[in-house]
């Protein structure tokens, strides 16, 4: 998909299309902080953040908690979905891309003891989880191992994602390579890189090209315009344009981030926009998480789609850990439906 990503990051998905679907409200509620005192153990992504969850989830997310001493020390958000099928799979709300086991690091304590301390919170973790043909969860950056997913019986699959650390913008403009520089400087001669604040124009736009191309919105409008629309609100996200001389939208990219992270979230283009048009609102997105100290997180790699593209700016190619656990019929169907996908696909495209 070079230069084109007409929906939200990351490429891979896990749960294997968990919609569509019911969402389950299973009988533990997400642990909940007084206004103004924050009780929850460290929040290693934005994704962590209830407010989010909250607005990604419809409001149907739950989490598993552990506690020590009256104090929450592990959280693992998730969604309940039951599907048309029967079955009930458990996973990340969409429009979170990370999540896994929020755990409260003990700074005093030694490695091996952390290390044990993670296995042990994260085991009580899996075991308050309900039961559901599918489990699966993208864990977030600072989950190095999988080991107690494994003890519990989970798979675990690799993923990619591209981390650019921030640096003087002449060191970044050094690490691109020499074809996306070219597309960038010549994007730059002809299109204007400007803030958009409705996000309402920004689905518009967003919708009238996926349109263009006869395909259609995977995500709900409504929660998207709110999510956008909160991070925007927050200080947390940005929507960027590159419009023409006569102010034509080609291109536009929305970013949120944290503490640590800038994450390219959601992109479109028009299908006019030649090269470079995404290309050059990436590097202003790179540029922006530089000036605010955080890495850029290009949220996912896929090699059959976009790791031209994105490979193209430079950084570190990052291993993201994915841990699934499916029943033996949830794992038949999916087998089946895999294999009848190409024959069922229109060969017209």
């Amino acid at each position: 998909m070079p230069d084109s990503t007409d929906s939200p990051r990351p490429v891979t998905r896990i749960a294997t299309h968990t919609r569509p679907g019911t969402a389950v409200g299973p009988s533990k509620p997400a642990a909940q902080a007084p206004s103004g005192s924050p009780i929850l153990p460290s929040e290693p992504t934005i994704f962590h953040q209830p407010w989010l969850l909250k607005i990604a989830s419809d409001g149907t997310y739950r989490e598993a908690t552990v506690s020590s001493g009256g104090t929450v020390v592990g959280r693992l958000p998730y969604i309940l979905f039951r599907k048309v099928s029967g079955h009930r799979v458990l996973s990340i709300p969409d429009l979170t891309h990370a999540l896994g086991p929020a755990i409260t690091v003990e700074t005093g304590a030694s490695r091996s003891t952390r290390s044990l301390r993670q296995f042990s919170i994260t085991r009580d973790l899996i075991a308050q989880l309900p039961k559901a043909s599918h489990v699966g969860f993208r864990l977030h950056q600072g989950i190095s191992n999988t080991l107690a997913f494994e003890a519990a019986g989970f798979e675990t699959i690799v993923d990619y994602t591209v981390e650019i650390a921030p640096q003087p913008r002449e060191v970044l403009w050094s690490q691109l390579r020499d074809k996306t520089r070219n597309v960038i400087r010549r994007a730059g001669e002809r299109l204007t890189v400007v803030d958009l604040l409705d996000p309402e124009r920004f689905l518009d736009f967003y919708e009238s090209n996926l349109h263009e191309r006869r395909l259609r919105n995977y995500y709900p409008r409504r929660i998207c315009a709110e999510l956008i629309a909160e991070c925007l609100r927050r200080g947390v996200g940005r929507v960027v344009i590159a419009a023409d001389p006569n102010g034509n939208y080609k291109s536009g990219v929305f970013t949120i981030w944290d503490h640590q992270q800038e994450y390219y979230f959601m992109s479109t283009r028009t299908r006019d926009s030649q090269n470079g048009a995404t290309s050059l609102l990436i590097w202003a997105a790179i540029q922006h998480a530089a000036m605010q100290g955080l890495t850029f997180n290009t949220n996912g790699l896929d090699s059959r789609s976009n790791f031209m593209l994105l490979s193209g700016f430079g950084g570190t190619i990052k291993p993201r850990l994915i841990v699934e656990k499916s029943s033996l019929t949830y794992a038949l169907v999916r087998d089946v439906k895999r294999r009848l996908t190409p024959l069922l696909a229109d060969p017209r495209g």
